[in-house]
């Protein structure tokens, strides 16, 4: 903070995580194969973009019955952001631009779901510090404590660092994805790993979160989300493998 401007940790590193993943898109020797230029990924990137916030605060907002469209609803640098509704909007967003600039969908799916495990990762680092996304109430030696009024997390009280859990379930899976797409690119089953992954990691990690909600038979309303990814992942997969079976 400087006098009366004051950076937020969690938009730092949403953008630290987007100019991340950019560079790494930059330096795709994929996409250079393909003949994808960068300056279509950069504004292909714009529109993600958009409609990626749009789509994490609208499903952020769904789940804890925030107005829509009120000052807090565009408050994002305070936190509050779903990563699957975040997921919903890019691939909205990708399946467009793929239509306006009639570029072939698929590849542009390959190269997102390659690098954006790594950006999600950055982005909980965010989350981690802005106290949103955080864990159960917990009594153990990786727990910890808030104690900044304006967290979101509860003040004072030991909680579980789920944000530091699925960040380190997202890295894994970037560097799973990273080494497939450069030994294996040509088998392009990377879009269907990424929603199989991204549902496993947060299935799994939403048992420990605090802010499940309403369980319906145990389960979550961002568990059944996960589902849903992990079965379109898994039909993407299948997709792809009857097509490479009829050339």
């Amino acid at each position: 903070m400087y006098g009366d401007f004051a950076i937020k940790t969690y938009g730092l590193c949403i953008v630290i995580g987007l100019l991340t993943g950019l560079w790494f898109i930059k330096q795709d020797p994929v996409r250079k194969k393909l003949g994808i230029s960068f300056e279509t990924i950069l504004d292909g990137v714009q529109i993600c973009t958009f409609f990626g916030i749009l789509g994490a605060r609208l499903l952020f907002a769904h789940e804890t019955n925030m107005p829509l469209f009120s000052l807090q609803f565009f408050q994002i640098w305070n936190g509050g952001l779903s990563i699957q509704g975040a997921v919903l909007g890019v691939l909205t967003s990708i399946i467009l631009f793929s239509w306006y600039k009639k570029i072939k969908l698929f590849p542009l799916f390959e190269l997102a779901a390659t690098y954006a495990p790594l950006m999600q990762a950055i982005g909980r680092i965010g989350c981690l510090h802005a106290g949103c996304c955080h864990g159960q109430q917990a009594q153990c030696i990786v727990s910890i404590v808030y104690t900044d009024p304006e967290s979101l997390a509860p003040l004072y009280t030991p909680l579980l660092p789920t944000q530091i859990m699925s960040s380190l379930l997202l890295f894994i899976l970037f560097v799973l994805l990273y080494r497939y797409r450069i030994h294996f690119y040509k088998k392009p089953y990377i879009t269907s790993w990424y929603f199989i992954g991204i549902g496993i990691e947060r299935f799994i990690v939403d048992f420990w979160r605090a802010d499940q909600g309403t369980l319906v038979h145990g389960l979550s309303y961002q568990q059944y989300i996960s589902l849903g990814l992990i079965i379109l992942g898994i039909f993407i997969g299948y997709m792809v493998y009857k097509r490479n079976e009829s050339i």
